[in-house]
């Protein structure tokens, strides 16, 4: 009989089902930010930089890409630069939130930080049709790297989206309270 009990945890749900497609799509795309983007939050690089590492190890398992593996030793190298850089921000007093993926090295030129994130899944596309004649498999990851960025952007933009529908919302409620409350005295 116990066996046949399934616990709550044990049921995939579409929520379930979302955040590991949310982490994966964000682990992916956490493959090509530290070589975007500077000055990350503490824990920006944390869960995402290990879903990433094991998105290229499977891909490297996946495709046996030489290119990939020294791809691999390149990300380590600018995730440990990302992280020190980080940490002496923080030293030198800098205040960040802790899950900020970072300043886009092309906002300086464009003048928007929004405009350079909507810019850098095609600067992605167009490394991974370079390196395509190099290494297939490797051009076609970063190649990729055009649809993980998109996605990244449309569930942030949800996210905040649904955020500040949710502040909107408590402060409806909280006017409406405070209406009830006067009636009662």
């Amino acid at each position: 009989m116990h066996d046949q009990q399934q616990n709550i945890g044990d049921k995939l749900t579409v929520r379930g089902g979302f955040n590991f497609l949310y982490l994966a799509i964000n682990g992916h795309a956490t493959c090509f930010t530290p070589f975007l983007h500077s000055g990350f939050g503490s824990e920006a690089l944390g869960v995402n930089g290990i879903a990433g590492l094991v998105v290229i190890l499977l891909y490297i398992a996946f495709s046996g890409s030489p290119a990939m593996v020294n791809f691999l030793y390149v990300w380590l190298f600018m995730m440990l630069m990302q992280r020190i850089k980080t940490t002496m921000m923080r030293r030198e007093g800098y205040v960040i939130h802790s899950r900020y993926d970072g300043f886009p090295f092309l906002a300086k030129l464009i003048k928007s930080e929004r405009a350079a994130r909507g810019l850098e899944p095609f600067i992605c596309a167009l490394a991974g049709i370079l390196l395509m004649p190099y290494d297939e498999a490797l051009g076609q990851f970063v190649l990729f790297g055009l649809v993980s960025l998109i996605a990244r952007i449309a569930f942030q933009d949800r996210i905040d989206n649904v955020a500040v529908q949710r502040m909107r919302d408590a402060e409806i409620e909280q006017r409406w309270l405070v209406e009830q409350n006067k009636t009662r005295r």
